[in-house]
C-alpha cells in the first residue's frame, strides 16, 4: 500500500508538471527501506527520464537498518548520501542542494507523526534556509491531512499542483486511504 500511495502521487505529478533535461536531486525524508525514492525514479524511467541526470539522492532515516536497505535497493550508488537522524536533528548542511538542479523532497507516511515525534515547523525552516532554486514536494499520508496542510503552509510563496484530504480506494485486495499534496515552491 505505502508503494500505491506514492504511485499515485507520482502520477497525479507528471500529469501537471513537465520535467526538462535538468539535472535532479532528490531528498527523502524518514526514508525507511526507500519505497518513496524508488517509485520517484521509477516513474521518471516510464517517461523517459534520462536517471543519469539525476544526480544525488539523499536518504534521512532513523534506524540504520531500514537505511542500509533503503541504500542498497538504490544499488549503493555514488549519487547517494545517507544520513543517520532522526529529523529534529537535521542540520541545514545535511540538506544542501545544487540549486540550478530540480529538487524533489519525499514525505511518505512522515508528516502524519509531525509534531508529536518531530516539529514540523523546525524541518519547514530547514528547508527553506537550505534550498534554492526550484523545488517539488510529494507528501502522502493515510491520516492527519491537516499536518500536511500545516506543512505547506510554511512554505509562503506555494503552488499547488494537487492535493485530497482523503481518498479511499482498494488496490491488491485491499483497501486503503491516501491524503497527499503535491506542491511547488521557488527558493
Amino acid at each position: 500500500m505505502h508503494n500505491a500511495k506514492m504511485e499515485f502521487a507520482c502520477e497525479k505529478l507528471f500529469k501537471e508538471v513537465k520535467i526538462d533535461k535538468h539535472k535532479i536531486q532528490i531528498i527523502d525524508y524518514a526514508c525507511g527501506q526507500g519505497v518513496a525514492s524508488v517509485v520517484l525514479l521509477n516513474n521518471l524511467e516510464k517517461l523517459k527520464f534520462p536517471i543519469d541526470k539525476v544526480n544525488k539522492i539523499t536518504l534521512i532515516e532513523p534506524s540504520h537498518i531500514a537505511l542500509n536497505r533503503a541504500d542498497y535497493f538504490l544499488h549503493n550508488s555514488s549519487k547517494t548520501t545517507t544520513i543517520n537522524k532522526k529529523l529534529d536533528e537535521i542540520i541545514i548542511e545535511d540538506l544542501k542542494t545544487d540549486s540550478k538542479a530540480v529538487k524533489f523532497h519525499l514525505f511518505s507516511n512522515i508528516l502524519d507523526m509531525g509534531d508529536e515525534e518531530f516539529n514540523i515547523k523546525d524541518i519547514a525552516n530547514k528547508i527553506i534556509k537550505s534550498q534554492k532554486g526550484n523545488n517539488y514536494f510529494i507528501c502522502v499520508s493515510p491520516r492527519e491531512y491537516s499536518k500536511l496542510n500545516k506543512f505547506m503552509k510554511f512554505f509562503s510563496n506555494y503552488k499547488l499542483i494537487d492535493s485530497s484530504n482523503g481518498i479511499s480506494s482498494f488496490h491488491d485486495g485491499k483497501d486503503w486511504q491516501i491524503g497527499y499534496n503535491i506542491f511547488q515552491v521557488e527558493l
